[in-house]
C-alpha cells in the first residue's frame, strides 16, 4: 500500500513539516495536522544559542534520535499513521523536553508554551468534524441495537464482504461463532497469509450467513436481496468456495446502517443487515472460474502502462473488472489506482483520492507506448505548497 508513502526523497525528509499542512492524506485518510515535529525542531535548535547552557539528557537525546531514525523509516515504509502510534505519543514529552532548551525569562518561555498548546489545539479543532467516521449516535440507547433472533441464539460463521467489517456485531451474537472479512481494501487471495486460516474456518461444520446491509435499491418487494445483488455476491464468495443458498435471508433490524447520521432513514425503510444462508464446497473452489477477460487491445494497453510506472501500476496485479457489463477496467488494490478503457477508446487512470480520471492516450498510443503519464505523482496524490497549481 503505497497511500500514504512519499513520491520523492525531498517530501519524505520533510515529513515533520508536512504533517503541519492542513490537508487530507498526508498520514491518515482525513485532516490532521500535527505541528510538533517541527517544533520539536525548532525548539532543539535552540540549544546552540551561544551562552545556553540547557542540554538535552543523554536519555533524551537517545529518546529524540531513536524516534527521528523510527520516524524515517516509518515515513518511507507505509507513512501510514496508525502504525506510528508510539512515535506520536512520544511527541508530547519530547516537545516539553525540548522547550525547556529555550533561552529567556520565565515569562517568555512559559508564554511561548502557551502560545504552542494553543496553536495545536487550533489546528485540531478546525479538522474536527463531529461523527466522521461514525455510523451510528449514541443517544438513548446502546449505538448498537439490533433486535432479537434465534439466529444470535447459536454458534455459526459470519462472512462479510464489506469495506467496512462491521465487527461491533460480534459481540452481540453466541460467543462460539465465528467471524471474517473475505473483502475489504485488500482481498483475501491463495497467495495470502490469512488463506489457510479462512479455508479452516470454511471447513468449520457451523452454519454459514453471508452479512449484507439491507439497501432499498437491492431488495425487492419481500425485503429480500435481490437477483442482481445476490449474483453480485456470489461471484466475490465463489474464488473461497461459498455459494448462497437459493433459501431466503433473515432480515434483522438495527440501527447500525449505513444511512447519514444527519437524516433519519427513508420513510418505510428497514434499517439494519441481510444474513443469508451459504454453503462451502471444496470441489467449488476448486472449479476454476471464468475471470472477467479484457479484448486483447485492451489488456495490451494496460500491460504497457503497467510497464512504464510499475510502482502505481504493478505488473501482474491489477484485477479485471466489469463497466457496464464488460470488461474494461483493471483495478490494483495495493496502490488504489485503476485504469479503465472508455467507449471512446480511451485509456484513463484515476487515483482514489483524484476527483476526476487522467487521460492517458488512446488504446492504440498507449499500445505503442506513445503516451505521457505522471508516474512519479498522479493526480491525487498529495502535493508540497510550491507543487500546486
Amino acid at each position: 500500500m503505497v497511500r500514504f508513502q512519499p513520491d520523492s526523497w525531498v517530501e519524505g525528509l520533510l515529513r515533520p513539516l508536512v504533517m503541519m499542512d492542513p490537508q487530507s492524506g498526508i498520514y491518515f485518510e482525513g485532516i490532521a495536522p500535527d505541528w510538533r515535529f517541527a517544533l520539536i525542531a525548532g525548539f532543539a535548535l535552540t540549544a546552540a544559542v551561544p551562552g545556553n547552557r540547557r542540554k538535552l539528557s543523554f536519555e533524551q537525546r537517545q529518546l529524540t534520535l531513536g524516534l527521528t531514525a523510527s520516524m524515517l523509516l516509518w515515513t518511507f515504509v507505509i507513512g501510514n499513521g496508525r502504525y506510528f502510534t508510539a512515535g506520536l505519543l512520544l511527541a508530547g514529552p519530547l516537545l516539553i523536553a525540548a522547550w525547556r532548551l529555550i533561552p529567556g525569562t520565565p515569562r517568555l518561555r512559559y508564554g511561548i508554551l502557551a502560545a504552542t498548546v494553543a496553536l495545536q489545539l487550533a489546528v485540531v479543532a478546525s479538522a474536527y468534524e463531529r461523527n466522521r467516521w461514525g455510523l451510528a449516535q449514541w443517544k438513548d440507547h446502546p449505538a448498537l441495537d439490533i433486535e432479537a433472533s434465534p439466529l444470535r441464539e447459536q454458534p455459526a460463521t459470519f462472512i462479510t464482504l464489506t469495506v467496512i467489517s462491521h465487527s461491533i456485531l460480534v459481540q452481540r451474537f453466541h460467543p462460539q461463532s465465528r467471524w471474517s472479512n473475505i473483502k475489504g481494501q485488500h482481498d483475501i487471495t491463495p497467495t495470502s497469509r490469512e488463506y489457510a486460516g479462512l479455508l479452516n474456518l470454511l471447513e468449520d461444520p457451523l452454519p454459514k450467513y453471508v452479512i449484507w446491509p439491507i439497501s432499498a435499491q437491492a431488495g425487492d418487494s419481500s425485503l429480500q436481496p435481490n437477483a442482481q445483488l445476490r449474483g453480485l455476491i456470489d461471484l466475490d464468495l465463489r474464488p473461497f468456495g461459498l455459494a448462497l443458498k437459493p433459501e431466503g435471508c433473515v432480515a434483522l433490524r438495527s440501527n447500525l446502517a449505513p444511512n447519514s447520521l444527519e437524516s433519519p432513514p427513508r420513510q418505510g425503510i428497514m434499517q439494519g443487515f441481510w444474513f443469508c444462508p451459504a454453503e462451502y464446497s471444496e470441489e467449488l473452489r476448486l472449479t476454476p472460474q471464468k475471470q472477467p477477460e479484457l479484448e486483447p487491445r485492451i489488456a495490451e494497453a494496460f500491460d504497457s502502462v503497467e510497464r512504464r510506472c510499475p510502482r502505481f501500476f504493478p505488473i501482474g496485479s491489477g484485477q479485471a473488472r466489469h463497466v457496464d457489463g464488460l470488461a474494461k477496467l483493471r483495478y490494483y488494490a495495493g496502490t488504489d489506482m485503476k485504469l479503465v478503457a472508455d467507449e471512446q477508446d480511451r485509456i484513463l487512470a484515476k487515483y482514489h483520492r483524484a476527483l476526476n480520471p487522467t487521460f492517458v492516450g488512446t488504446i492504440d498510443q498507449v499500445r505503442n507506448g506513445d503516451f505521457h503519464f505522471p508516474c512519479d505523482k498522479p493526480s491525487g496524490r498529495y502535493q508540497l505548497p510550491w507543487q500546486r497549481d
